[in-house]
């Protein structure tokens, strides 16, 4: 979910296609007028208005939050942070399958 006007994502989709060599195969919803922002509290109240969401949410296949990271504009994105945890819930998810299974 992303704070920009729809044309932002098709340009940004466009630039990681290119760049990156990777097609994103997930939504992405705008929220311009940060009603879905607000709601979920993703935005950080003491923060400028116009400054973008600062969430994170890792949904599960079972439609389970299993992760939320909010942080302050001024320390940026750290994506090898959420490749990590997202690497660590479907390893251990695998486990729990197999520990079921077995």
């Amino acid at each position: 979910m992303s704070v920009d006007p729809l044309d932002t994502h098709y340009r940004w989709l466009n630039q990681v296609e290119r760049l990156a060599g990777v097609q994103v195969h997930f939504p992405i919803v705008e929220d311009p007028n940060r009603w879905i922002s607000g709601l979920y509290e993703m935005l950080d109240p003491t923060d400028d208005a116009r400054r973008t969401a600062r969430s994170v949410f890792l949904v599960d296949p079972d439609d389970r939050v299993r992760f939320v990271l909010t942080y302050p504009a001024a320390t940026g994105r750290n994506f090898e942070e959420v490749l990590r945890v997202i690497d660590s819930l479907q390893a251990n998810t695998a486990a729990e399958r197999g520990a079921r299974a077995g």
